[in-house]
């Protein structure tokens, strides 16, 4: 399928397209699920975590006093 006839079938410029492809313009999430729908395919958003959960809390709790309820 050509550049041209995804964007006739998503519903959006070939410009614009052709922009999001190279990386240099950043699509809307709608404008992805349109172009997805246009393939055929499902769109999913998968997070994939950067740091374990363990670390990002000990980093948040870094130089936080505790507190104990009964003190």
């Amino acid at each position: 399928m050509t550049q041209r006839q995804l964007a006739a079938r998503a519903g959006v410029s070939q410009g614009n397209l052709a922009l999001i492809e190279k990386g240099r313009f950043e699509p809307q999430l709608s404008t992805l699920r349109k172009l997805f729908d246009a393939l055929y395919c499902d769109l999913t958003i998968l997070p994939i975590p950067r740091k374990k959960v363990a670390a990002v809390i000990e980093e948040k709790t870094m130089g936080v006093p505790s507190r104990r309820m009964w003190d």
